[in-house]
């Protein structure tokens, strides 16, 4: 197993500075990248748990946190930077589409 000492860590997230962001809805204000982020907001308007009950408690527990990042404008904002940035010109891909009918 692979220790990482405390130096590594924050040279890492020196490093990587720019990719992190500091989740406002996340207990304790929690580092995450911006990737993770857009993961979170798309598993969150995902349909995966609607028929998860209380009884399933670890599911709860993820349909519960993940719940925080439905509305989240963070969120929205990185997935809608995410997909200008796929497009081949840069504009949204919505726009291509309705062009492309």
């Amino acid at each position: 197993m692979v220790t990482v000492n405390e130096n590594e860590i924050a040279r890492w997230i020196e490093e990587h500075q720019r990719e992190m962001i500091i989740c406002p809805h996340q207990p304790g204000l929690l580092l995450i990248s911006k990737k993770a982020c857009i993961k979170r907001y798309k598993a969150a308007l995902g349909r995966a748990f609607e028929t998860i009950s209380e009884d399933d408690s670890f599911h709860y527990v993820l349909k519960k946190g993940l719940s925080l990042c439905e509305g989240c404008p963070i969120g929205r904002k990185l997935v809608e930077e995410e997909k200008r940035s796929a497009s081949p010109q840069g504009e949204p891909m919505e726009k291509e589409a309705s062009q492309q009918s």
